[in-house]
């Protein structure tokens, strides 16, 4: 007889306890329009307001209620929290009597990863069979059980605490309170089957991936793993603990010094919508996520964000976990991922030109990544949290493993490395267009050179598949926008017609490319002051010239201040390497035709700001890594003295980083809680009073 093995068992046991946590916290749509019948209790004071149904939270709820301006008589109102407001003509309201009403409402069978994204919603309401409200009003986008028949727990002054009289549904149950009252328990379990069906499969999938682990989770198998493991963490120990700072300085910046990340950012919960959105076949979003970046297309709302890190968030979307509060954590997994990444193009570039396969020396392990980590704009990016600066992390992350596959392709054409460099160059367009456009024009140039070179199709149509996924986010925009525009402004709410015309509506204009190249590369666009943190951006220019079209123009101080090390070994340690490593001389050109249309349209953009700074770093670091692999090549007392000039230019790297970040935190950037800008000028006066103390 054959028996069931345990670990199947296990998975059994494991979809069944899942199921049934979900099942409890889940609360499926109530119908809409929804039957309802009432009746109410003698008028007790004047002006008096019965809650009928009350969805959402304090400050984002909306309400449905009778006022009752006389005993006999009243009116049916309304309202959605600091937006629109309704209400009938006055109505003979009996006491004691049982009245039907009919109820067609947003709040009904709208919620957090049950929406269609459609903005204003239906509102209709019957009394008795006559229809006395019908109108289009905005709503508010609640959570699955903030939803309340009988009752007002949110506050607001729409309506009182308690409905006076009774409210029973279709089939005569009296209904009072909120989702847990409404709902039993096996109603969820029916309503999860049919609304939570991808979550059903989540689970399950889950259970058999547990149970399929099981057999490869063995004792022996784990012994003979642990060594091999333990011996990668020991060889590679000195990179192991510079990011472990790097991402402890990291989590105290994006943090804003309380290492909180369980934390509802503003403006943070965009991708956490579009995942929830994905789930259920769309691509629109509910309105408030994105506030003035929303693009209205057709009464539906979308955000110009790619969609990888959404997609990075459907596990938590299936399961309605952590919705507005993942963006800390994901910022830190990203930026955690672009150090491994860039470590492993650096390990990389070291074996390409010297042929050694070792880890590097400590020195160069740690001011390589002290540099990537802490002194470029990776490190600027942890001072808020919020959709653009995730973007650019995460496509910052994908981009480094894509040059790292693509270098791996070309030492090995007949691999399959350009499938990973394709993968993650996809994912880094749909995270941040300018550092994808670079990873899969980086992985396209060397599919064309070895087509050139071997004559074989394979190459070619990677190359095509290339200029495909670059263009993929172009077609994706357009089952949005119904335009291939990436990012249609007339579409944004923010865009009125006399400023779309002062750039006449493109985002490119060839006549900006010197002033915003000299604004990226030399541009002097800094003070230092003897306040702490002494370094700061000067605003934006009062003057430039008059042909440039331009839309917005942030503090941006040019990148061979912000990341010298790395500029200076993009650059000379480049031209090192080509001189004195010719195997190097093809990767450099590669890598440098690659950023060319990354730079074009950077440079031709109608915006700068210090954030964007960021597109440049992986290439600026995956050109460093061969630079400084040649630089350490120099011998006699020059190696010492570069030694000594590259430490010095990281220090001061992360100083002026850190000195940007600090002031952008504090100062700068909005959405910031109050506390934080009254503890950043409280650090100021702590430390100029120390060096005040010092110099007298």
């Amino acid at each position: 007889m054959n028996v069931v093995p345990a670990r199947w068992l296990v998975a059994l046991a494991l979809f069944a306890a899942l199921a049934t946590w979900r099942v409890d916290r889940f609360y499926p749509p109530l119908p809409n329009p929804l039957e309802l019948e009432f009746v109410l209790a003698p008028r007790s004071h004047e002006n008096q307001s019965d809650p009928i149904i009350t969805s959402g939270t304090a400050g984002r709820a909306d309400f449905l209620y009778f006022h009752r301006s006389e005993q006999e008589k009243g009116f049916i109102g309304y309202d959605s929290w600091n937006s629109d407001r309704a209400r009938t003509v006055t109505l003979p309201l009996t006491s004691g009597k049982r009245h039907r009403l009919r109820v067609e409402m947003p709040a009904l069978d709208h919620y957090q990863g049950h929406s269609n994204g459609q903005q204003p919603g239906l509102v209709r309401v019957w009394l008795d069979g006559m229809l006395v409200l019908d109108e289009k009003l905005h709503f508010h986008l609640r959570e699955d059980q903030a939803l309340y028949i009988g009752e007002n727990p949110v506050g607001g002054t729409s309506a009182e605490l308690h409905f006076s009289g009774q409210i029973f549904d279709a089939s005569g149950r009296e209904l009072r309170g909120g989702a847990t009252r409404i709902f039993s328990w096996s109603a969820r379990l029916r309503g999860w089957i049919v609304h939570g069906w991808e979550q059903v499969l989540a689970l399950l999938a889950l259970s058999l991936a547990v149970g399929g682990l099981g057999g490869l989770l063995q004792p022996a198998r784990l012994r003979d793993l642990a060594p091999a493991a333990g011996r990668v963490v020991l060889q590679h120990r000195w990179f192991a603990g510079a990011a472990i700072v790097c991402a402890a300085v990291f989590s105290w910046f994006v943090t804003m010094g309380g290492f909180d990340f369980n934390f509802p950012e503003s403006f943070c919960t965009f991708y956490d919508f579009q995942a929830r959105s994905l789930l259920q076949g769309r691509l629109d979003v509910p309105e408030e996520c994105l506030a003035g970046e929303a693009f209205v297309v057709e009464g539906k709302v979308y955000g110009y964000f790619g969609v990888t890190p959404a997609l990075l968030r459907l596990p938590w979307a299936a399961f309605d976990v952590g919705l507005g509060r993942l963006s800390r954590w994901f910022m830190l997994i990203d930026y955690i991922a672009a150090l491994v990444g860039a470590y492993l193009v650096f390990l990389t570039a070291r074996r390409v030109v010297c042929g050694e396969s070792d880890p590097p020396r400590p020195f160069l392990t740690l001011l390589f990544i002290a540099n990537v980590g802490l002194g470029s704009t990776l490190l600027f990016l942890g001072g808020r949290s919020y959709i653009y600066h995730e973007a650019i992390l995460c496509g910052a992350a994908f981009g480094f493993f894509a040059v790292w596959c693509t270098l791996h392709y070309a030492e090995e054409p007949e691999s399959r490395w350009w499938i990973g460099a394709f993968v993650c160059g996809l994912l880094a367009v749909h995270a941040r267009p300018p550092i994808g456009l670079f990873a899969l024009a980086l992985l396209g140039a060397v599919a064309l050179r070895q087509t050139w070179s071997r004559r074989q199709i394979t190459p070619a149509f990677v190359a095509i598949l290339c200029v495909a996924g670059t263009l993929s986010f172009n077609a994706l925009a357009y089952l949005k926008f119904k335009t291939f525009d990436g990012q249609p402004l007339r579409y944004n709410a923010n865009y009125s017609p006399e400023r779309l015309a002062k750039f006449g509506e493109r985002k490119f204009h060839l006549e900006n490319i010197p002033f915003v190249a000299t604004s990226y590369l030399v541009a002097p666009s800094f003070t230092v002051e003897p306040g702490f943190p002494w370094f700061y951006a000067e605003p934006k220019p009062t003057w430039r010239p008059p042909w440039t079209k331009m839309d917005m123009i942030e503090p941006t101080v040019a990148f061979p201040i912000t990341m010298p090390v790395l500029f200076v070994l993009a650059t000379v340690g480049a031209v090192v390497a080509w001189r004195t490593r010719p195997v190097a001389r093809e990767r450099l050109v590669l890598l440098v035709l690659a950023v060319t249309p990354t730079t074009l349209l950077l440079f031709a953009a109608i915006a700068i700001s210090q954030r964007y700074t960021a597109d440049f770093v992986p290439f600026l670091v995956s050109t460093a890594a061969f630079g400084l692999v040649a630089l350490d090549e120099v011998s006699g007392r020059w190696r010492a003295t570069l030694h000594a000039a590259l430490a010095a230019a990281t220090l001061w790297a992360v100083g002026v980083t850190t000195a940007l970040t600090l002031h952008l935190q504090g100062e700068q950037v909005w959405g910031v809680p109050d506390s934080v800008h009254a503890e950043y000028q409280q650090l100021r006066q702590r430390v100029d009073r120390i060096f005040a103390g010092n110099r007298r």
